[in-house]
C-alpha cells in the first residue's frame, strides 16, 4: 500500500512516497521501506524512480533496467533509456511472470530525469513496459486524492523549491485519513534534479520533514465555505449558456 507521486516543475523534476508497506500473511503485516530509487546514467545524471503495487514484483522489475547494464551513450535523454532499455525489459518481464505463474506483475514506476539539453522529463511506467510522459504522476491507494490536488495547480510554474513541500504534503494530507499511507509517523522520501544542476540530487531532510509537518497545521481546507459562498454570491448559478 502506498502513495507515490512525481512532478514536473519548470525547472526540474520532483519523486516522493511515504514508506509503508503492507505484506498480507493470513493477516495484514506493515512494515516501512524506502520506495523511491535512483540510477545514473553514463555522464553522471541521477534517474529517480519510485516505485509502487506489489513489492516483490516492482523490486524484480527495477532490478531489470538499471541503465548501467545496457549499452546507452552517457548523453542518453530520459525517452531514449524509456525506449532502449526500460520498455523492452519489462515487457519481457511481465509475458516470463505471466506465463510462470499465470498472472502478470502487479506495479507500476514513475520515472524522471534531466536530459543533456537541461529539460526534465517525467514518465509512468506500467508493469507491461508501456509508458507515458506526464506532467505528474500518482500511484498507490491514495493516488485519487492527490490527483485531484494536483490537477487545479499550474504545475508548469511550479519551482522545485515549492514542488518539493507540494509532495510532501500531499503525502501527510493523505496520511491522516487513509490507514494504508503512512508518510507521518515513520517519515517520507522525497527526491529532486533541478535543470541548472542535472548531477546534483536533492534529498529530503528532516528539517525539511518537519517544515511539512508545519505545513500541515497551517495549510487547511477550514476556508473552504467560505470560498463556496464567495462564488455564490458573485452569481455563481451553474446555469451554462447553450
Amino acid at each position: 500500500m502506498t502513495l507515490v507521486i512525481g512532478v514536473l516543475c519548470n525547472d526540474g523534476i520532483v519523486i516522493g512516497g511515504d514508506r509503508l508497506l503492507v505484506k498480507f500473511r493470513a493477516t495484514d503485516l506493515k512494515t516501512y521501506a524506502n520506495k523511491i530509487t535512483t540510477y545514473q546514467f553514463g555522464d553522471g545524471r541521477p534517474v529517480i524512480v519510485g516505485s509502487a503495487g506489489t513489492r516483490q514484483d516492482a523490486n524484480r522489475a527495477l532490478k531489470e533496467i538499471d541503465p548501467k547494464s545496457y549499452p546507452l551513450r552517457e548523453s542518453a535523454d530520459l525517452t531514449e533509456y524509456l525506449e532502449y532499455v526500460v520498455e523492452p525489459r519489462l515487457s519481457a518481464f511481465y509475458a516470463r511472470l505471466k506465463d510462470a505463474r499465470g498472472r502478470p506483475p502487479e506495479y507500476s514506476l514513475v520515472i524522471g530525469a534531466i536530459n543533456r539539453d537541461g529539460s526534465p522529463t517525467l514518465a509512468t511506467v506500467y508493469a507491461d513496459g508501456s509508458f507515458d510522459l506526464e506532467v505528474f504522476s500518482t500511484m498507490g491507494v491514495g493516488a485519487p486524492l492527490a490527483e485531484l490536488i494536483l490537477r487545479d495547480i499550474e504545475l508548469d510554474s511550479l519551482s522545485v523549491e515549492v514542488a518539493r513541500f507540494l509532495v510532501g504534503y500531499i503525502i501527510a494530507k493523505v496520511s491522516l485519513v487513509h490507514h494504508d499511507v503512512d508518510g507521518i509517523v515513520n517519515g517520507m522520501d522525497i527526491l529532486a534534479v533541478r535543470n541548472d544542476k542535472p548531477k546534483e540530487l536533492l534529498r529530503f531532510s528532516d528539517a525539511d520533514f518537519n517544515k511539512v509537518l508545519y505545513l500541515l497545521q497551517k495549510i487547511t481546507f477550514k476556508d473552504l465555505p467560505s470560498q463556496i459562498q464567495k462564488v455564490l454570491m458573485n452569481g455563481g448559478s451553474g446555469n451554462r449558456g447553450i
